[in-house]
């Protein structure tokens, strides 16, 4: 896959296939949990929002690897005995390899995206991947200056836009940006997107210094 391929791919698979032993554990995490977010009605039991909420925690290292085992041991039950995969399983089985550890949640986002709802679901998976990944052809750095400026409001604004998801305040992000010096084009049309925006978007990680 080339930078053409990334941008205009409309195969999440594809895409997840890509990022094997490129993206980290935790973007890989938070992008299963976006994915379970998005379906969210349809877990109707307490135990799977629970293993995404705790999967979500993991990802920030808030809660163990033991923790988070006995959560996905809590679920098992819920994989298919036959092997049969249908639209009706697939958040189950989505919610229990978000609870998963490690090399495990690439497999289990693949088996996501390849078992959603049609091209509308897969379209929004799309663009979650490119929310949390960005353009992995293309860095994007940030500049030191722009974190004290103003006694650290960017950063405090980043911290806080992360912990309450409120990604609605990147446009506000982005004004802040510019008046601290940023004039990168692809921070701040990426603030000023209409998203959706999720934990692990990839300018958020890049002002709070997350991989």
């Amino acid at each position: 896959m080339n930078e053409s391929d990334w941008l205009t791919c409309t195969n999440p698979t594809l895409m997840l296939e890509f990022l094997k032993g490129k993206a980290s554990d935790r973007k890989l995490r938070l992008f299963t949990v976006a994915c379970c977010r998005r379906i969210w009605r349809l877990l109707r039991r307490k135990a799977l929002r629970m293993a995404v909420e705790v999967s979500e925690q993991r990802a920030d290292g808030l809660v163990s690897a033991g923790q988070l085992a006995k959560v996905a041991q809590a679920i098992e039950h819920v994989w298919p005995g036959n092997g049969d995969f249908t639209l009706e399983s697939y958040p189950q089985i989505a919610a229990l390899f978000c609870a998963g550890k490690g090399k495990r949640e690439l497999r289990g986002v693949a088996f996501y995206a390849a078992m959603g709802s049609g091209r509308g679901e897969k379209k929004k998976q799309i663009t979650l991947l490119h929310d949390i990944f960005g353009n992995p052809f293309h860095a994007t750095t940030s500049d030191p200056s722009w974190l004290t400026w103003n006694d650290s409001t960017i950063r405090k604004l980043a911290q806080t836009i992360y912990d309450e998801r409120a990604f609605d305040r990147l446009p506000i992000l982005a004004d802040a940006l510019e008046e601290a010096g940023c004039d990168n084009p692809d921070i701040l049309d990426h603030c000023r997107s209409g998203g959706p925006h999720v934990r692990g978007c990839w300018l958020v990680d890049l002002l709070l210094g997350k991989e």
